[in-house]
């Protein structure tokens, strides 16, 4: 997806990091999304997009559907822990490489099915031309 990035986004995900990490650690239990927007002052909708480019960036993961599942993966965690201005600096550089890991699997399935296609078109093809035998 083309996202724009800019300070202002990084900067709210990077304090949605912290505040998932020590909302967590006080409760024993993930915030909820509404809780993330009450705490860094967004709509739900922009909570939403802000975890949404977290989840891409393999920073956090929730169960769709699970109330309060919400977690930090070990390289979100790891991340929390560094002073905000240090996770908005790292931030685009997360993005860019979990953007390029994607895009490579993407692209390894793409060819796998591309191949499995083909050796189906000519298994089918060489069936056809045992069946019919040689041309007369």
């Amino acid at each position: 997806m083309p996202w724009e990035t800019t300070r202002e986004g990084e900067r709210a995900r990077g304090k949605m990091l912290r505040l998932i990490r020590d909302y967590h650690d006080a409760h024993g239990y993930a915030p909820s999304f509404r809780d993330l927007g009450d705490g860094v002052r967004l709509s739900p909708g922009t909570v939403t997009y802000h975890l949404q480019r977290l989840q891409l960036a393999g920073l956090v993961a929730w169960d769709e559907g699970i109330a309060r599942s919400l977690r930090l993966t070990d390289a979100g965690r790891e991340l929390a822990t560094l002073a905000l201005e240090t996770i908005i600096r790292e931030l685009p550089r997360r993005e860019a490489e979990a953007r390029k890991a994607r895009e490579e699997r993407e692209r390894v399935e793409r060819e796998a099915r591309d191949a499995a296609m083909w050796a189906r078109v000519r298994a089918a093809v060489a069936g056809e031309a045992r069946q019919s035998g040689p041309p007369t």
